[in-house]
């Protein structure tokens, strides 16, 4: 095959920041000798495997979550011509309704329209898209506050905006239908209460099957979006769903509830469990609360699951956090942090193994406002940690265009510090470039 300048590109900023890049042999094992749908296809899952119409095994979908923006059809194309073919529409429920959970607010209308423009740009670019509707940021309309979390919330006035978006974008029978949307998800549900009770596992899958049927229909047939992917979570997207799945871990709870392999069959399953992995390392605070314990042993995680963030006085430490600029943190080894970042995803790797479905690294990235240095070991290191759980979708947070509004950006311009000759961010390039070890 002809390789383009852009493939070029990409392959030569990934062999200099030391990721490999995809080959054609590379390919999943059910994509040999298959003929794929044309785009936009209806996806679904198949075991641990995203497929098209024809049962095809979908490479691993690489992009970005995105919020809507004055994005351009030249936009969209130039994510698409980066490599990217999906993306994670981020959906502010209170941009949508105000004070009447039961309609659209009158700047909902006017959303409504900018999310179709979206998602007819990324259509046209080839790109497939979750809705997601992201709680966990403050963005509850003023009909639904009240309750002791934003889930809570969601759960007791979302069912009309969640039909709503499932009729409009996921019915056969609406003008707005495409196939191109593909599912529909919350962003990092929080827990009913802090600290979480033990059966907070449980609690979320619940809530979530409850979510899917108004998608779905009752047992996940007769509503308003049938063949819509399902994107679920634990609590903030990365509690553990196995406790003390680590080999000899007894650190965490040993009566509280793992995640249920089968948990989403009554409404019907084809669901992606969603992971949002920002790990940058462990503090020494680890050591201190786990005496006898080597640094490498750390997870993140405490007792009852959760991540337990140095801001809180633990020992996590996220990318972006501006008391540790450097991969791999201060005083940590990188041996030691590669470690820690298998040990983060290995419940998530675990629990998808064992329910047979498919993991979507949802969000992770690279501050660049606050992170310095450590870009390329960060990404090489991330992704490798990743082939253990074999992503079928893997997105960066987030698509933007500015660093001096979002250190996150991927797309910052020429002159921003880190990017390539296009205006790409090389972590970006890099990352769209690379290899997660899928099979």
């Amino acid at each position: 095959m002809r390789i383009t300048a852009l493939a070029r590109v990409a392959a030569v900023t990934a062999a200099l920041l030391g990721v490999a890049t995809v080959a054609l042999a590379a390919l999943p094992s059910g994509s040999r000798g298959c003929s794929r749908a044309a785009f936009p296809s209806v996806l679904h899952t198949d075991g641990r495997r995203l497929v098209d119409a024809k049962g095809c095994t979908l490479p691993v979908m690489k992009g970005f979550s995105i919020q809507i923006g004055p994005w351009s059809q030249k936009t969209m194309d130039s994510i698409a011509a980066a490599g990217a073919r999906f993306e994670r529409l981020v959906v502010f429920w209170d941009s949508l309704q105000s004070t009447d959970c039961s309609a659209l607010s009158a700047a909902g209308e006017t959303y409504v329209a900018e999310v179709d423009q979206q998602l007819a740009r990324a259509r046209a670019a080839g790109i497939y898209t979750e809705l997601d509707l992201h709680l966990h940021v403050g963005r509850v309309p003023a009909c639904a506050t009240g309750g002791a979390t934003e889930l809570d919330e969601y759960m007791a006035h979302g069912r009309w905006i969640t039909r709503f978006l499932a009729h409009r974008y996921g019915s056969p029978s609406s003008p707005e239908y495409t196939a191109d949307v593909v599912g529909f998800g919350l962003n990092e549900p929080p827990p009913v209460s802090e600290p979480p009770p033990a059966d907070s596992n449980t609690i979320m899958e619940e809530d979530q099957s409850r979510m899917l049927s108004w998608v779905r229909g009752p047992g996940g047939a007769g509503g308003d979006a049938p063949r819509w992917i399902g994107f679920v979570a634990y609590a903030y997207a990365n509690s553990t769903p196995i406790f003390n799945a680590l080999p000899g871990q007894k650190d965490q709870c040993s009566a509280c509830a793992d995640a249920n392999p089968t948990a989403y069959a009554s409404v019907g399953g084809n669901v992606i469990l969603d992971f949002h992995d920002y790990l940058l390392g462990c503090t020494s605070a680890w050591e201190t609360s786990h005496p006898g314990s080597p640094p490498s042993d750390c997870d993140g995680r405490e007792y009852d699951g959760e991540v337990d963030n140095d801001s809180d006085r633990g020992w996590e430490v996220n990318a972006g956090e501006s008391r540790y600029t450097t991969y791999p943190i201060r005083g940590e080894r990188e041996a030691t942090a590669r470690a820690q970042l298998a040990n983060y995803i290995h419940p998530y790797a675990a629990f998808t193994r064992e329910a047979d479905i498919p993991l979507m690294i949802g969000e992770f990235g690279w501050d660049a406002a606050v992170n310095t240095s450590g870009a390329r070991r960060y990404l090489s290191d991330l992704v490798a940690s990743w082939s253990s759980a074999s992503p079928a979708v893997e997105l960066e947070w987030d698509y933007d265009v500015a660093d001096s509004n979002d250190g996150w950006a991927s797309d910052p311009g020429r002159s921003a510090s880190g990017s390539d000759l296009r205006g790409w961010s090389r972590f970006a390039t890099a990352f769209l470039a690379s290899r997660s070890g899928r099979r």
